[in-house]
């Protein structure tokens, strides 16, 4: 039986909302990155605009896949030493926020500039929190 501790259960809730508030400042700063809110969460549920609930699951899928497929990543990128830690990390989130792409049909990226700067914004993100 697995344990969870209150501390474990808090750390996912705030990187779910680190990473929805870093899909909220790319859809600001960088042009060419869009959300679209979810059409069956269309009316106002609780009060809040309709591109929350989008922010809350895109900031859950960007936690989940930087939970397990990082470190595999990580691991495979340390093979090899040629390339440094910053860009390594900035083909890992650009890895994740294309898988993001995929999966998330509400999430759109037109080019690859807007993706290279969603990744450098959300692993500066990352970074400090």
């Amino acid at each position: 039986m697995i344990e969870w501790s209150v501390s474990f259960t808090w750390r996912i809730i705030f990187r779910i909302a680190v990473n929805a508030g870093a899909l909220w400042l790319a859809t600001k700063w960088i042009q060419g990155f869009a959300l679209i809110p979810l059409p069956w969460l269309a009316e106002n549920i609780f009060g809040l605009p309709p591109l929350w609930p989008t922010l809350l699951l895109g900031g859950l899928a960007l936690a989940i896949l930087n939970a397990f497929l990082r470190p595999i990543l990580k691991f495979l990128g340390a093979l090899l030493p040629l390339i440094t830690f910053a860009l390594l990390a900035v083909i890992l989130n650009g890895l994740i926020i294309y898988l993001a792409d995929i999966y998330l049909t509400n999430l759109a990226i037109s080019g690859l500039r807007a993706q290279v700067l969603v990744a450098i914004l959300i692993g500066m993100v990352n970074a400090i929190f």
